[in-house]
């Protein structure tokens, strides 16, 4: 949070300078912590004689084109205006440019970034005028150019730099009357605090999660048998959201984080998938962190979920090259080197177990590797069904000095 800090310092004086042309005494204006405003949402505020300004810090990416809009009431004169890394103020709604519009109780701003990253936002008054507003932030663009990366190290979470673990991407496009919402979890031993990034650009989706509210007694155990019990002082090890919307999603790109690059072992876990009817087969695209991958392989399961089920997993890894590993049972025949599922997994207090057992499959993605690898999974011979979910073990190991 330190960044944004020293961020917002330069946006409160740069602001404080535009409003001593107005008039406005310094002594009556009381600054206001600033607020993350995530893409795709709105925050109401009020501006008054004491609170002559709001601050906020959004996250946006390279060559996506977006939009600020404030719209105000109560009399209210509105004004916008972004402040970069550096402490520069680059667009302003008080100075008519492209992408700007300024009118009687409402103001746009539309632009393109040149670079992925944090800005600063400045809501403030014309001619000291008070009242409230609605800030409304939206992604408007997505650049073809905007493909995830397979080699990106780091990414921005709520003002801090998070180090990729790990990544998956797939197409959510359910049935009709389907109701398969998505859920994800990461939790951290060691010394790792995890987050993880949901982007979903047709849905308008684009947020970094962090942090298990109300998990206590939820526990994760990874396939050695190592267990982590989530307590109140433990809680910043872990981050789970469900993803409740039954709509078209459409392209989903998940990265799983460590916070600051805190290191330890890591265990993900996405649900909401199912083999059904027995022939059916999903395809996702996994990779491995730069970091972890310079140290060890990411082993990615899939684990057959909910009472009685009876699905015998099947998972195929390849890359353009062709097939790198297929695998029904971890640890079985032509699986010696994955390690077993049975009992990894997680467990949530009041609701399920996502556990693996011996029947599960899991693959590896080497050491070294950092593309994108096509996962295929199904059941094996064809002639088995039922919900399952995916689930990702890694290290991450303390940076070399």
């Amino acid at each position: 949070m330190a960044r944004i800090r020293s961020l917002m310092r330069t946006l409160a004086a740069l602001f404080l300078l535009g409003l001593l042309g107005t008039g406005a005494v310094l002594g009556q204006v009381t600054p206001i912590p600033p607020e993350i405003l995530l893409v795709n949402s709105t925050v109401t505020g009020e501006l008054s004689e004491r609170s002559a300004f709001r601050q906020y810090i959004i996250t946006v990416s390279e060559g996506d084109t977006y939009r600020l809009q404030m719209l105000s009431e109560d009399g209210l004169q509105p004004r916008l205006g972004l402040v970069d890394a550096s402490g520069a103020m680059f667009l302003r709604t008080d100075q008519p440019g492209t992408g700007v519009t300024s009118d009687d109780g409402l103001v746009i701003l539309e632009w393109t970034p040149s670079n992925s990253g944090e800005v600063g936002v400045v809501a403030g008054s014309r001619d000291q005028s008070t009242g409230s507003y609605r800030l409304t932030f939206q992604r408007i663009a997505v650049s073809d150019a905007a493909e995830p990366s397979a080699r990106t190290v780091t990414f921005p979470c709520e003002g801090d730099e998070a180090v990729t673990l790990a990544g998956i991407r797939f197409e959510q496009v359910p049935e009709a009357g389907e109701e398969q919402p998505i859920a994800l979890y990461i939790f951290g031993f060691e010394a790792l605090r995890p987050v993880m990034r949901i982007q979903a650009p047709e849905a308008g989706i684009d947020l970094c999660w962090r942090l298990a509210q109300d998990a206590t007694g939820h526990s994760a155990i990874l396939p050695d048998g190592t267990e982590l019990v989530l307590t109140e002082a433990n809680r910043e090890q872990a981050a789970l959201l469900e993803i409740t919307e039954q709509s078209r999603l459409g392209d989903v790109i998940i990265t799983f984080g460590s916070v600051e690059g805190t290191s330890g072992r890591f265990l993900a876990l996405v649900s909401g998938f199912a083999v059904n009817p027995a022939d059916n087969q999903d395809e996702f695209l996994v990779r491995n962190g730069p970091r972890v991958a310079q140290t060890g392989p990411l082993t990615v399961g899939m684990i057959g979920v909910g009472d009685n089920n009876r699905l015998d997993p099947l998972l195929v890894l390849s890359s353009e090259l062709g097939s790198v590993m297929t695998c029904d049972d971890a640890g079985g025949r032509g699986c010696e080197s994955v390690p077993r599922l049975a009992g990894a997994g997680v467990t949530l207090i009041g609701s399920q177990r996502l556990i693996g057992d011996r029947f599960d499959a899991a693959v590896q993605i080497p050491p070294g590797e950092t593309d994108w690898f096509t996962l295929t999974s199904g059941s094996f011979g064809a002639n088995t069904s039922g919900a399952y979910a995916l689930l990702l073990t890694g290290i991450l190991e303390d940076a070399a000095p």
